[in-house]
């Protein structure tokens, strides 16, 4: 419902600045993970899971295109029309702001005459409706073994997630109250009324969108002795991302239709130095990738307005962002009697294998993990499951 003006935090710090603010999500989640052991030394895991979220939305807003209109005294064709419709009470000349600090006679008589209650009405109800599903699988094996006497653990496998997106959204506008709330008249920005500069006035968004990546991983840990560890990474990811405006077919200008594809090769490497159970230190070098999403997509034509709920990412560039991280840390314990012992320091927390994942379409997806190993003391722990995802640190499985 937007950000509270200072002043009026001043007043009340509990005070809104419109209402009604209302969000209902429902999510179901269905998930599969297996782990099977085909021998002492190679291991196959993998999952496969489907997500469903609904979310629904009412909330009330000010009417920006209203800020710069006279807004108060209704004129003689808008006084006829509230005769006309039942009203009485309505001045007849001098309201102003000075006198009125919640006009509302305007609106009502705008929208009656289906004249300008885009202009001439200072509220908005938004309402909106998204269903997202959400489903993939993914499977690895991993293998113990030796090289050239050097024990190492080798992990690669594959993923495929998929979502698809149903986004819609209509505006109704209305009136301010002196309670911060929206009363609604009977006018919708749904392209029936026309602005000043001809333009139908249109907040109306109906948007399906899809998405699928596929992915292919590998990873190998190299344990030069009881102490030095390296490990190589490598992730290829492949997402195509479409969207279909089901108001505005392709051959409209203002069109939310797109179809991208993105891919990339992202690398890791990490060293670890683990000369006993009490000190462990590494650094790392990793990347990762993003495909833009189907809401970003939707807004990234710097020409046409964005009508979908991303404030943050409005008109992003259609390239996918690429993060480099490089990272280092040392990790430590003193023990003072055996089983015992307090942490000295912990920085970046010393993980290697992989870590919890995102799925493609970022905060609207699922999060697994991959096998995790740590070497402490001259062994190898394993933990987790296989997973489909898209990040890493300390010389894991990248992006």
């Amino acid at each position: 419902s937007g950000l509270q003006e200072q002043r009026l935090l001043a007043l009340d710090y509990k005070s809104l600045y419109t209402k009604p603010d209302i969000t209902h999500n429902k999510s179901t989640l269905l998930s599969l993970a297996l782990s099977h052991g085909i021998n002492d030394n190679v291991v196959f895991s993998g999952n496969a899971y489907y997500r469903k979220i609904h979310t629904n939305t009412l909330n009330a807003d000010i009417n920006e295109g209203s800020l710069d209109q006279s807004v108060y005294q209704p004129n003689a064709a808008e006084r006829a029309a509230l005769t006309a419709a039942g009203f009485r009470g309505f001045p007849t000349a001098g309201e102003s702001s000075a006198n009125t600090p919640f006009p509302f006679w305007r609106c009502i008589a705008n929208a009656l005459l289906r004249d300008e209650p885009n202009e001439k009405c200072n509220g908005l109800i938004n309402r909106s409706s998204t269903s997202q599903n959400q489903w993939g699988l993914s499977g690895q094996f991993t293998l113990n073994g030796a090289l050239s006497g050097m024990k190492h653990q080798f992990t690669g496998g594959a993923g495929w997630d998929a979502s698809s997106v149903r986004f819609t959204q209509s505006s109704q506008f209305g009136y301010l109250n002196a309670d911060r709330s929206i009363t609604p008249v009977n006018a919708f920005a749904d392209g029936t009324l026309i602005d000043d500069n001809g333009n139908p006035v249109d907040a109306r968004v109906n948007l399906y969108g899809r998405t699928n990546t596929w992915s292919v991983y590998a990873t190998d840990t190299l344990s030069f002795n009881r102490a030095w560890h390296l490990t190589l990474s490598g992730r290829y990811n492949r997402t195509h991302v479409e969207n279909i405006d089901n108001l505005r077919p392709g051959v409209f200008v203002r069109s939310l239709n797109s179809s991208q594809s993105y891919q990339r090769l992202n690398p890791s490497a990490g060293l670890s130095f683990t000369p006993n159970r009490e000190f462990n230190a590494f650094v790392s070098y990793s990347e990762g990738s993003r495909a833009p999403t189907s809401v970003e997509l939707g807004c990234a034509d710097p020409t046409q307005p964005c009508k979908l709920p991303n404030s943050l990412a409005g008109d992003p560039p259609l390239q996918q962002v690429v993060s480099r991280t490089l990272e280092g840390g040392l990790r430590g314990r003193q023990s003072h009697r055996p089983h015992e012992g307090h942490e000295l320091a912990d920085h970046h927390l010393a993980r290697r294998g992989a870590k919890a994942v995102r799925h493609p379409e970022g905060d609207e997806g699922r999060r697994a993990n991959h096998v995790a190993r740590r070497h402490v003391g001259g062994r190898f722990l394993r933990r987790g499951r296989a997973g489909a995802g898209h990040g890493v640190a300390s010389g894991g499985i990248p992006q």
